[in-house]
């Protein structure tokens, strides 16, 4: 029996991931791993681990844009059924092959810069918490991994945890609930004005362009319409007033960004599921840069990572003052923001 490849693996446990919400990514990525055609398709991406997730979402991404196949009748996101039927994997594996040329120039060129906007009821949370480590009333924000900007418009959105505990305007057009579980509750201490706003990342996504929403879309699981319509009321929003958003490496961008920031201004900085897509050089890096900034000014990180070996992902607060780093975990969540164990005392 041939050993399992490194690409296969992957495979397999991005099916393990998918088992609970989306039984078509389950199904078509087990039999993907087995497939060494398909595999082959997204063998030049890296990091590994990122190939499911451009796969499949360079899949939807044609289908979207009207391709034409019998397999658009098990994307529930294109009026399809969540009944597959049995030959679903076939007119999968048709259809990559058939359109193999541009899944790899998607592959080579999209990255995976899903802009989940439910996880702003972690980043809330932390930023609050940051805010009062700082006893800050007015901050400038920065965020890596920017996406198309649409966690930078947090304020813009409504948190609701249950019982009193909520932020935001009743009638924001965005409003996510999250479900809080065991003892812990996050106190949501008045959050300060946002002074000026900046995102990061290599290759932002611009909310005015349909093609970049269009993969912002893609990327969303095919049974997730929730995701989905959250997406598509935050692009509007965003459209508005449009994010500034800065392209390049965060490492070298954010101690300029940072000196453009009045020195009495304090500085938050955060990010969601974006050091998994750095190497262990690019996030020493970072930390450097943070360290360097802390020294010269009060700076706090918030991070909602999945780090490798852990159960699920975590809400973390990193305050850099002076040579002094103090770390703490506040929380576990959900990735795409639906619940959140609180752990950081209130």
């Amino acid at each position: 029996m041939k050993a399992p490849t490194p690409e296969t693996e992957i495979f397999e446990l991005f099916a393990r991931a998918a088992r609970e919400s989306s039984p078509l990514y389950e199904h078509l990525a087990r039999r993907v791993a087995t497939d060494d055609e398909l595999l082959a398709l997204t063998a030049h991406v890296r990091p590994r681990h990122l190939q499911p997730n451009l796969l499949f979402g360079a899949v939807h991404y044609l289908l979207f844009k009207g391709a034409e196949s019998e397999l658009r009748r098990a994307y529930p996101s294109l009026g399809g059924t969540t009944q597959m039927a049995s030959d679903v994997f076939r007119q999968f594996r048709l259809f990559c092959l058939a359109h193999a040329r541009e899944i790899g120039v998607l592959t080579s060129e999209r990255r995976v810069q899903t802009n989940e906007v439910r996880r702003c009821t972690a980043l809330v949370p932390g930023i609050s918490i940051a805010a009062g480590t700082l006893h800050a009333d007015r901050a400038a924000f920065i965020e890596i991994g920017a996406s198309a900007g649409l966690n930078l418009q947090w304020d813009r959105y409504r948190c609701d945890y249950g019982t009193d505990i909520a932020w935001g305007e009743a009638a924001a057009p965005v409003a996510m609930t999250c479900e809080l579980r065991g003892e812990g509750r996050p106190k949501l201490r008045l959050l300060p004005i946002i002074a000026q706003r900046h995102g990061i990342d290599i290759a932002p996504l611009d909310v005015r362009n349909a093609d970049d929403v269009l993969w912002l879309k893609a990327l969303i699981w095919p049974e997730h319409e929730a995701r989905r319509a959250l997406l598509e009321r935050a692009v509007e929003i965003a459209k508005a007033d449009p994010p500034r958003l800065i392209a390049g490496d965060a490492a070298d961008i954010l101690p300029s960004i940072a000196e453009s920031i009045a020195p009495d201004l304090p500085v938050i900085v955060y990010h969601s599921f974006t050091m998994n897509q750095l190497g262990t050089a690019q996030r020493e890096t970072l930390e450097d840069a943070f360290c360097r900034i802390g020294a010269r000014r009060p700076l706090a990180r918030v991070g909602l990572e999945w780090a490798v070996g852990a159960n699920a992902p975590t809400l973390s607060l990193t305050n850099y003052s002076g040579v002094q780093i103090e770390r703490s975990l506040l929380a576990e969540c959900d990735a795409h923001g639906t619940w959140m164990r609180w752990m950081e005392p209130t």
